[in-house]
Order: C-alpha cells, then structure tokens, then sequence
C-alpha cells in the first residue's frame, strides 16, 4: 500500500535527494497506490494545509519545475490533476482515488480522524450529483481517459 501524500519530506530536501518508498518512482509493480485513505485529510484539506515550501516541493516533484520565488499559488483543479496523473502513470498494480480527492473536497469532506470520538467522523456523504448527472459523467470520461492512456483498463 502506497499513499501519496505520505511521499514528501522537507528533511529528504534538504539532505539532497527524495528517497521515500512512498514516492512513486520507488514503487514496484507489486502495490497499490492510494491519493488518501479514509483515515487521512482528503487531498485538497492536506495540501492546502502545508506550508509554502512544502506545497512548492511537492509540485516541484509532480510538474517538474516550480518557481523559485515561492510566488505561485496552486489551484486544487491543478494540484488533483496532477496526483491523479502520478497514480494512474505509476507501476503500481492498482490506483484507489477517494471520492472527495476526485471532486476536489476539501477537509470538510474527511471521512476520520483517527483517535478521534464523536464529531464528524464516519459522517460524510457524497452529493447525488458526484454519481448521477453532468459531473458524474465528467468524472467517469477523466477516469476512462487515465485509464486508456496508462493502460489500466485490463481486469
């Protein structure tokens, strides 16, 4: 098991280069990789929770080439786009997107929070709409598009 957002550390940059077997070009094919789990903040609640220069590494990592006066700012259409790219083009066996890292939720849409009782934990619901009409069918074409362009669409 695999997940992304375990991938980046500040401490690997700094000691010059990026090592963690969480990254995805230290994967085998022998795993499955995950953007989140149900016990993580969804995608966009993390990355937009980091610090500045954690964002630009990670983005850095994913796009290839980051600014380096620290001024751009990340959309989450982008930030999503380019982790389900790095899922979906890695060796991994199988890729798991969470619904809310596919519709771009952020913290509010966090399933748990581990050692955590009470409050919002196991109660968030999707939306009809993320799996009837318009969006829905928007969500199902990009998946079909990841899949043909990396070939997951084997059984």
């Amino acid at each position: 098991m695999k997940v992304l957002q375990f991938a980046f550390s500040l401490d690997e940059k700094h000691r010059g280069a990026l090592l963690n077997s969480f990254l995805p070009h230290m994967y085998s094919s022998n795993f499955v990789v995950y953007t989140g789990t149900h016990d993580n903040d969804t995608l966009c609640g993390w990355f937009f929770s980091l610090k500045k220069e954690e964002q630009d590494l990670i983005m850095n990592y994913l796009e290839g080439v980051v600014p380096t006066n620290g001024s751009k700012e990340y959309s989450p259409e982008q930030v999503v786009s380019l982790f389900l790219k790095e899922a979906f083009s890695s060796v991994a066996k199988s890729v798991v997107i969470p619904f809310q890292d596919l519709y771009m939720l952020g913290s509010e849409a966090r399933m748990n929070t581990p050692s955590s009782l009470g409050g919002t934990n196991w109660q968030w619901r999707m939306d009809e709409s993320m799996i009837i009409g318009k969006k829905a069918e928007e969500k199902a074409e990009m998946l079909q598009q990841l899949n043909l362009l990396y070939n997951r669409n084997k059984l």
